[in-house]
């Protein structure tokens, strides 16, 4: 029996032994490839990882604000450092009626130390107190390598790179257009080494799409297909672009552009479809999507943000259901004939003839209501806004009037100055000449001058006087800013002026220094005078 409980202890200690052996074993030879993996992950930070330590809180020089050196022992005078002298004030001599006493002198003390008066001064020694600091003095900032630092910034697309990514010769039919830039984007995956962390460290992954409509970190599904309609030629008044599902959806039921039940799909539309519900997985998420038909009778269709990438799936009814349909139009460009007047039809010509007349009425009467308002600017306008203060100061530009004006006047003073030039040769005085009648006198006739030129003085000040007050009295414009949402701008121009802004924007700034990048309007308002029938004028400068 103790044979056997021998055995049986003995085993249990070998198998022990050997399971942390095996442990052991193990942990080496995978810690290698755990330390390559660390040291080999690379940093897009640009910044050193550092923690402060004791260390960085302590100077190589004092901050003490005190000098090393020994105590000094000051010196105040007292009653030893002077000498009472006394000296002879009496008019008197000494004599037998006189004897001096104490008031014939005057007692003054006089100081007879060689010392100067001081302060003590304490000694000092520096101490390890004297180099520690309450803020760190290493000079390098406190920084750990966190998940978001692994992530590259620099790996973005130009609008350039992706526009390369599109057919160059694209078909004349809408349809066959949207299927070929669809099918152009099949298989672009989300850029995983450029990432963004939400709250709770969630990756967001950067794509194209979203760098084309500004969002360059967010879900893509939605701005991939107004990705592809922008570049068929479909404008944003059409159909509208998006990035918000719920948003999307109000928008396209808005303008009422979802086709009816019963609706027979056809190739380049856009359907709407969403996961089937499973019955053994009553925990699955339900995500919704939107693609292009690219097959109808094969039901296939592409989409974005599947599974991180484009794909072109076959819509099977196990797998998801169908929602609904959006039909996209060619734009349809009204362009009247012209009818050639004929002598069967001289109604027609008549009233056609009447039209342009009545055009052309109205385009002189509008020309000639339109009235234009005198105002003055202020020193500079100031506006203040939650993120900046913006301060403008005006500066006259002279109009085409004003040009001429001056382009004018240039040669009225050269010619006046030529004229003085002439009449004041050598410096001579030029005396004013006056023809007399033979009843006239000539003091009479300077007086009459002096009168005269008294009341041209008074008549110039009165109309410069005149005039400041008419400019007084012009009102002044007032400033408003408005913050441009880039995703409601429906005009095309302004969409192409905003993007250009935008490169220009990123090329002319380093990119780590541009934090953010937003664009305004700023907006002149100028009340109309009382003479006016009420209303303000407003001038739009964005």
């Amino acid at each position: 029996m103790d044979r056997k409980r021998k055995k049986r202890s003995w085993r249990r200690v070998t198998n022990a032994l050997s399971c942390l052996i095996v442990f052991c074993t193990t942990y080496a030879l995978i810690l290698p490839a755990l330390t390559l993996e660390t040291e080999a992950q690379q940093f897009y930070c640009d910044k050193e990882e550092h923690t402060h330590t004791e260390d960085c809180y302590h100077s190589k020089d004092p901050l003490c604000g005190k000098e090393e050196g020994e105590s000094v022992e000051g010196h105040v005078h007292d009653d030893s450092c002077y000498e009472i002298k006394q000296t002879l004030i009496c008019p008197l001599e000494e004599s037998e009626e006189h004897v001096h006493d104490e008031s014939c002198f005057q007692q003054e003390q006089v100081l007879i130390c060689t010392k100067e008066e001081s302060e003590s001064v304490e000694g000092h020694e520096h101490s390890p107190k004297c180099y520690l600091s309450v803020d760190p003095v290493c000079g390098k900032e406190e920084h750990i390598h966190s998940k978001e630092c692994t992530s590259n910034k620099d790996l973005k697309e130009k609008k350039e790179d992706w526009e390369n990514s599109i057919p160059e010769t694209l078909s004349d039919k809408l349809d066959e257009k949207i299927i070929q830039i669809a099918k152009s984007q099949k298989d672009y995956k989300e850029v995983k080494e450029n990432f963004e962390l939400d709250e709770e460290e969630k990756e967001h992954y950067y794509t194209r799409y979203g760098e084309w409509y500004g969002k360059p970190y967010e879900d893509w599904n939605i701005m991939f297909a107004s990705f592809v309609l922008h570049y068929a030629g479909i404008k944003n008044e059409q159909i509208p672009y998006g990035h918000d599902w719920n948003e999307w959806i109000e928008d396209l039921s808005k303008k009422e552009l979802f086709e009816p039940e019963g609706y027979e799909p056809q190739n380049g539309d856009l359907i709407f479809f969403k996961d089937q519900k499973d019955e053994n997985v009553p925990d699955k998420e339900i995500k919704s999507y939107v693609g292009f038909l690219v097959d109808q009778d094969k039901n296939k269709a592409i989409v974005g943000d599947l599974n991180d990438q484009v794909k072109e799936i076959v819509l099977q009814e196990k797998e998801y259901e169908t929602m609904a349909y959006v039909h996209p139009e060619q734009e349809v460009q009204e362009v009247e004939d012209e009818k050639q007047p004929t002598e069967q039809d001289p109604v027609e010509e008549g009233k056609e003839e009447k039209e342009e007349l009545t055009e052309e009425g109205k385009e002189d009467k509008n020309e000639e209501t339109k009235e234009e308002i005198e105002y003055r600017l202020p020193e500079e306008f100031k506006v203040e806004t939650e993120d900046f203060t913006l301060t403008l100061k005006p500066r006259s530009i002279l109009g085409e009037q004003e040009e001429q004006k001056e382009e004018n006047k240039q040669p009225e003073e050269e010619s006046k100055e030529q004229e003085e030039t002439e009449k004041t040769t050598d410096n001579e005085l030029q005396i004013k000449k006056f023809s007399l009648e033979p009843e006239e006198n000539i003091q009479d006739k300077i007086d009459e001058e002096i009168n005269r030129s008294e009341d041209e003085l008074e008549q110039i000040q009165e109309e410069v006087k005149q005039k400041e007050e008419e400019e007084q009295n012009k009102p002044v414009p007032t400033l408003q800013i408005e913050k441009i949402d880039e995703t409601t701008v429906e005009n095309e121009e302004d969409q192409l002026e905003i993007q250009k802004l935008k490169e220009q924007s990123e090329k002319d700034t380093d990119p780590e220094q541009l934090l953010d990048l937003s664009f305004y309007k700023l907006r002149f308002f100028v009340e109309r005078p009382r003479d006016f029938n009420g209303g303000s004028e407003v001038f739009d400068r964005s």
